[in-house]
């Protein structure tokens, strides 16, 4: 479930895909390619 609006939402996707990036960068990377 997601609470607050869209820019709340991208903020929490982003930090999310930072933190994948430094513990598996390939991951991460395939990851933002389907976005």
């Amino acid at each position: 479930e997601i609470d607050g609006d869209f820019d709340d939402y991208r903020k929490e996707l982003l930090d999310s895909l930072g933190e994948a990036m430094i513990h598996n960068p390939s991951a991460a990377a395939a990851a933002a390619t389907t976005i």
